[in-house]
Formats: C-alpha cells, sequence, structure tokens
C-alpha cells in the first residue's frame, strides 16, 4: 500500500460535523494483469462512492497511486469506528506500520512486514493483527469482506499465521449495496441527530415528534422514504425499561435509538450477547475493574502502582453479572452497538427491497 500519491484521498470525505455516522479503513486491490495483486490502504465515509472514485469514475477524484492500479476491487473494510480521529489513526497506522509506534513492534518482530510489502495477504493480515492492539481493541469493530472468496482466503491466512480477531469483533460478508444501504442508513440517522439538536437550541415548544423534518428516513437516490410515522412507531416498540444488574436501578433507554450526550451516562444498554443482561456501562466497569483487581490479588510480588495503572482508564475483562461469563470489554462495547447496528440493518435491508 504506497501512501506517497495520497494528497487527494479523502476529497469526498470532508462531512462536517462528524459524529455518529459511518466511517471505515478499506483495501482496495488491482484487478490488471500488470499490477494484480497490488493494494491501496484508505479511509472513507461512503465505500461505494469511493471505489467509483479509485476507478475514475468521478473526475478528478480518487487517490492518485490508483489510478495505475485501475480496475480495483474492494476486499474488505472495518467500520464501526465511534469517532473519524479514530479511523484516520487505524488507516495512517495500516498505511504506515513500520513507523507507527502502536503497531511497529507486531509489523517487524512478529509478522515481518514492512510498508511496502503490500499483497492482499500481507495488507489484510496486518490489518486484522492490529484490531488486537491498543488504541483499537476495545472497539466494537465490523470486518465486512465483499466476496467469500477474499474472506476465505484472508481468514485462511490469518490462522496460519497465528493472528486471531479479537471476539467482539463481528466478520460480516455481503454485496457493496447491502452496505451501501446501511451507510445511507447511520448518516440519515446523523442528519436527524443534527436536527434535533438545532430544534432544542432554539427553544422551539413544538413536541409534535412525528413531523417528517424530525424524522427523516429517506435513501440518497430520493427514490424511497418511509414515513415518520413508521419510524416513530418502530422506536416506540423499541423503547423499554431495563433494570440494571449491578446497581438495579430502572432506567429508559432506547435499543437501536440514538441517546445523547446527556443521557449516555443513564443508559441501561445490552452488555451481554450470551443472555442479555442491561447494565449502565458505568456500573459494570466498576465490576470489572475489581473483578482485575480480585485477580491478581493472590499474585505474589504483586505490584499494585503496575496493576492500578493497568486497569486505571479501561477495564480488561470481567464477569457478566448475570450469567457469570467472562467477557472482554470490546465484548461488551460490541454488545452494546451491535443492537443499533442490527436496526439500522433492518431497515436498510428493507430499502434494498423495496428498490428492487
Amino acid at each position: 500500500s504506497n501512501n506517497d500519491d495520497d494528497d487527494d484521498d479523502d476529497d469526498d470525505d470532508d462531512e462536517k460535523g462528524f459524529g455518529e455516522g459511518f466511517a471505515c479503513c478499506y483495501l482496495v486491490a488491482s484487478l490488471s494483469e500488470q499490477h494484480k495483486g497490488k493494494t491501496y490502504v484508505g479511509f472513507t465515509v461512503n465505500p461505494k462512492r469511493r471505489l467509483l472514485q479509485h476507478n475514475g469514475q468521478y473526475a478528478n477524484a480518487g487517490a492518485k497511486y490508483t489510478k495505475k492500479l485501475r480496475p480495483c476491487e474492494m476486499v474488505f473494510c472495518v467500520h464501526g469506528f465511534p469517532t473519524k480521529t479514530q479511523a484516520l489513526g487505524f488507516e495512517w497506522a495500516w498505511q504506515n506500520p513500520t513507523t507507527s509506534r502502536a503497531v511497529k513492534d507486531l509489523a517487524q518482530n512478529k509478522l515481518k512486514i514492512g510498508s511496502r510489502h503490500s499483497t492482499i495477504l500481507n495488507k489484510s493480515l496486518l490489518g486484522l493483527a492490529m484490531l488486537n492492539l491498543s488504541p483499537w481493541r476495545h472497539l466494537p469493530l465490523v470486518i465486512y469482506f465483499f466476496n467469500d472468496t477474499h474472506k476465505r482466503d484472508v481468514i485462511e491466512n490469518a490462522e496460519k499465521k497465528d493472528v486471531n480477531i479479537p471476539s467482539h469483533v463481528r466478520v460480516e460478508v455481503g454485496e457493496m449495496n447491502e452496505l451501501d444501504a446501511y451507510v445511507k442508513e447511520c448518516n440519515s440517522t446523523k442528519t436527524s441527530k443534527k436536527k434535533r439538536r438545532k430544534r432544542e437550541d432554539s427553544d422551539d415548544d413544538d413536541d409534535d415528534l412525528e413531523s417528517e423534518d424530525f424524522l427523516p428516513l429517506q435513501s440518497q437516490d430520493s427514490d424511497i422514504f418511509m414515513s415518520s410515522q413508521r419510524v416513530s412507531k418502530q422506536q416506540h416498540q423499541q423503547h423499554q425499561q431495563h433494570v440494571c444488574e449491578v446497581c438495579l436501578r430502572q432506567s429508559n433507554s432506547i435499543e437501536g435509538g440514538n441517546n445523547t450526550d446527556s443521557e449516555y451516562a443513564d443508559e441501561v444498554c445490552c452488555t451481554c450477547s450470551l443472555c442479555g443482561a442491561h447494565a449502565h456501562l458505568v456500573c459494570l466497569a466498576e465490576n470489572f475493574f475489581k473483578y482485575g483487581r480480585d485477580l491478581h490479588s493472590d499474585k505474589e510480588n504483586r505490584d499494585e502502582d503496575a496493576i492500578h495503572k493497568s486497569y486505571e482508564l479501561i477495564p480488561e475483562k470481567g464477569q457478566c453479572p448475570r450469567c457469570d461469563r467472562v467477557q472482554s470489554w470490546g465484548d461488551v462495547l460490541a454488545s452494546r452497538s451491535r443492537g443499533k447496528r442490527n436496526v439500522g440493518r433492518n431497515i436498510a435491508h428493507k430499502i434494498v427491497l423495496i428498490k428492487r
């Protein structure tokens, strides 16, 4: 993956006010006989459009390096990053493994991969291995392959090289149009949130939450419109009262909904994909910290300061308060985001079916 000529790599991704919208890092590979197997790593908020740009279907767009690789295909993308900064950080480290402090040791000593090792198997192996490193190992990410052949080859190579995908990271395979429908749903949700904040800031007393302006759900092709009444009905059905398994307090939360930052701390969300337990993230984190301290309490020559520091910001793992299953903090975050992602995918799937 060469990144020397990527100065215009993200000209389609300068979206303002990035928040909960879609963002991913991706691997594209050349299909030309001359450059077959050569790859490029990039970042985008719109994979379908980005691939068209790489293939020259938009004037003056796309990374310069990939012009000689055309035609290109997208092998897989990694999405689910909470912020654009985290996605861009992952992209840079993936492009520059021998320069990135987070990845350098892994690339040079374990994988023996340099920045110029740009085959599909090398770059995909590096990308999967990076999911086990800080600061990405706790993130509820998704690996999305665009065909079964690439998925099989990449996963088999990772297993041969003893590279494991974290248990909370979901591996999916599907068509570009399926992902594109999900991308549009994510971005329409972001637009809806911005309108809601704007509405709240203006102190508008209009409480008609079923107005079409408040909950738009329209594809970018402008040929599909799901009425806000249907969306409101779905959200009403998903609105439940959940009890935190730790503190036993009850709090309103919307599975698959979009809580504001002020509501986030009080949100009781699904934290275990096995038993469906719900808890405040703060309460569960305290339990995980305690689990970590207890785990080390019986060890001889225990360095309390070092242990305290290792668990100071993010807990490594702990037990589910309901089923006692030991899970990583990444598993918890994945369980929380999975419910939201499934709601978005269900709606996106309906859009695809209607368009067909």
